[in-house]
């Protein structure tokens, strides 16, 4: 280090000799630490990516909600004019079905049967008569397309008698009158029962055009009217 600074020496006389200017020495510490460096931009760049990614994705679902909105409003707004329409529009009956083959239902109603045990039926309220006729005053029903019907019928009586007996009746030309179905009911003196019973009869029979079928019953006074769904008979074709 000595030798160094002896060196320098002779060269800053030698240079003040010769008269060139030499600049000012500063004294430098060796010892000092170097400044510290700038952040670096990296991260900020990051940030602001990450940043950015969170604002393109709040934009999006503001957007969802706003297109959302813009669904429901059009859905209630269709929702109303169509409630509208509904309640302005003027009401229309139900087309009546028909069905597809000859169908007859029948209930007595109020009707009493005939001194011969013949039983009425309504032909309103809820009756269903389609290709077959109803002759009102003899309570028969009318064939009007040969083949094969489903036939039935329901009465509804009292047990204070001894006997009692429902038939359901075909008349015809060929043959007269014939029992298609018939049920009995009898009861002895010593075990009679007071009450309400009911007699069910169906049954399949081919059964020709004009062909007339009826129900009849025996002890007619015990037949119960009270409702039209206790007594009916009906048929229909297969």
């Amino acid at each position: 280090m000595q030798s160094k600074e002896v060196s320098m020496q002779e060269n800053l006389l030698n240079m003040a000799q010769s008269g060139i200017q030499y600049p000012n020495l500063y004294v430098v510490d060796s010892q000092a630490m170097p400044p510290p460096l700038p952040p670096k931009p990296v991260l900020r760049r990051r940030r602001s990516a990450t940043q950015t990614l969170l604002y393109v994705l709040v934009i999006l679902a503001l957007c969802g909600l706003l297109v959302e909105g813009c669904f429901i409003y059009h859905l209630y707004r269709n929702t109303k004019t169509t409630e509208e329409v509904i309640q302005h529009s003027t009401p229309r009956p139900n087309p009546t079905v028909k069905p597809p083959k000859p169908m007859a239902h029948l209930s007595a109603g109020a009707y009493s049967p005939l001194e011969t045990g013949v039983m009425m039926w309504d032909d309103q309220g809820q009756t269903v008569l389609y290709k077959m006729e109803l002759e009102k005053e003899k309570g028969q029903l009318i064939v009007q397309k040969e083949g094969y019907y489903s036939i039935y019928s329901k009465v509804c009586y009292s047990e204070d008698g001894i006997r009692f007996t429902h038939s359901v009746v075909q008349a015809t030309k060929r043959y007269g009158e014939m029992e298609l179905l018939r049920s009995r009911t009898y009861q002895s003196k010593s075990h009679r029962k007071l009450g309400l019973s009911n007699s069910y009869l169906a049954g399949v029979f081919h059964l020709f055009k004009d062909d007339a079928i009826f129900v009849k019953v025996s002890n007619h006074t015990l037949v119960r009217r009270s409702d039209a769904a206790e007594n009916f008979f009906g048929a229909y074709m297969h």
